[in-house]
């Protein structure tokens, strides 16, 4: 008896072994969804482009799989309707499929603030053969629209005010260098008393004059050079300056060209204006010598 309660106490146990072997083996080969995008129960997606990229355990990008793969995929509205959708695969990237909603069909009306919902049936198949265990589901919810008209009202605000404080920043710079100048010319402009500069510096008040003297020469100049400067204006393609310059004020090395001497003219084929023929002129020496 104890020979027999032995044997059925192995033959459980290795029972039990094939059992959980089997077990292994069979969630081995199993396919699984790793990751999926938007995660899942997302909040505020944007409507446009909907859809979820679902990322497998292992390939499944097969030409021989992917029509009936395509038929396991869909999306699901808030009431369980399904939405016009399209499955594609990567070949690149044969381990994901994207499933979209299909904008080009007439029939699609993504809504927002709305949950959406992707399903995946387990016989979809990997290239290898293997299936889900069960069927995969994933949900988001779209945006809010009023929440994106607050979110881009408030962006435009944003950028309305950074526009008026660069537009006043640029103000109060350009009158803050006007005040400047204003001050800067003024001073400039401002009669100096020579006998209160003579006092403070030491210097005798000849000295004083001709120093302002100088100054003021140096002032005038300068306004004279920025006015001679401003009167170079350029009018479309043409540069036009006050006064004519030689070419040599340009930097460029300039000799005037020689003019051609005139071609002789040819003698008159008559004789006409008086003049005689050559063939006369040989008569008369024939002439002479007989």
């Amino acid at each position: 008896m104890k020979r027999i309660s032995r044997i059925g106490a192995i033959i459980c146990l290795a029972a039990f072994i094939m059992t959980m072997t089997m077990g292994v083996a069979s969630a081995a080969t199993n396919l699984k969804v790793v990751d999926i995008s938007p995660k899942s129960d997302a909040e505020n997606m944007a409507m446009d482009n909907m859809g979820f990229k679902v990322y497998f355990s292992e390939k499944v990008y097969s030409n021989e799989n992917k029509k009936a793969n395509s038929k396991h995929c869909r999306i699901l509205d808030n009431k369980g309707k399904e939405v016009p959708s399209i499955v594609l695969f990567s070949p690149k990237e044969k381990d994901l499929v994207m499933v979209l909603a299909d904008t080009n069909n007439k029939k699609t009306k993504i809504k927002g603030k709305t949950k959406y919902t992707v399903q995946i049936d387990p016989e979809f198949v990997s290239a290898k053969g293997n299936t889900l265990a069960e069927k995969y589901e994933s949900s988001f919810t779209t945006l809010n629209p009023s929440t994106s008209m607050k979110i881009s009202m408030a962006m435009m605000g944003v950028m309305v005010v950074v526009m008026v404080l660069a537009t006043k920043r640029g103000l109060t710079d350009e009158n803050k260098r006007r005040e400047e100048k204003e001050k800067r010319e003024k001073k400039e402009n401002a009669k100096v008393n020579p006998y209160k500069v003579a006092k403070e510096t030491g210097k005798s008040v000849e000295e004083v004059v001709a120093a302002e003297e100088k100054k003021k020469a140096k002032r005038e100049a300068k306004k004279a050079r920025q006015k001679r400067e401003k009167k170079v204006e350029i009018a479309s393609d043409n540069i036009r300056v006050s006064k004519r310059q030689p070419v040599s004020a340009a930097g460029v090395d300039y000799k005037a060209l020689k003019p051609k001497p005139a071609p002789k003219k040819d003698a008159p084929k008559n004789n006409q204006g008086g003049g005689k023929k050559k063939g006369s002129k040989q008569q008369q020496k024939k002439k002479k010598k007989k």
